[in-house]
């Protein structure tokens, strides 16, 4: 991934705004407005994610938190989805149908979601990276019923970019 760094001091908020209008993150120092690393990464990793499970989902066995084998290789392009986002956050969210009581609901989206956090640190993914939650049936697909079956589903959603560290050439000095 490339990134780039501007290295222009200008003053001022309309400097900042043109920045932003830009697309260039900036970060105040001093009375100046600085360009900041941009990371096109992050937003490609989420498409890239969205992409893969448009069409596809990944699969329990019925009633349980263990993995269909049939998701093995879906779980195998998320990880190499993911790695460009490498020190980012990463939610990994579990649905469920409106069938059955709700604490059990909630408690099964948690241990699929915490199953899929494990599959992707077993493929390399950084533990650190990966939040995994449940929401039980309380987010069905909009349109569908919340009894049906396609709202059992696992999420993901890129959080924040991975931190940059900015090195002394990025950073100026200060008298």
């Amino acid at each position: 991934m490339e990134r780039t760094t501007i290295a222009v001091v200008l003053g001022g908020a309309m400097a900042a705004g043109l920045l932003a209008v830009a697309g260039v993150q900036t970060v105040r120092s001093g009375g100046l407005h600085r360009a900041a690393p941009v990371q096109a990464g992050v937003a490609h990793c989420q498409s890239t994610i969205d992409g893969i499970l448009k069409t596809r989902t990944i699969r329990f066995q019925e009633a349980s938190a263990a993995l269909d084998p049939a998701s093995e290789v879906l779980l195998d392009e998320v990880a190499a989805a993911l790695r460009p986002c490498a020190g980012g956050r990463v939610a990994i969210t579990g649905h469920t149908d409106a069938r059955g009581d709700e604490a059990a609901n909630i408690a099964l989206s948690l241990d699929r979601a915490r199953t899929v956090r494990e599959a992707l640190v077993q493929r390399g993914i950084a533990r650190t990276d990966l939040r995994a939650r449940g929401k039980g049936s309380s987010q069905p697909v909009d349109g569908l019923d919340p009894t049906d079956p396609a709202n059992r589903r696992i999420e993901f959603a890129v959080l924040t970019p991975a931190r940059i560290h900015p090195t002394l050439i990025d950073t100026p000095s200060v008298p």
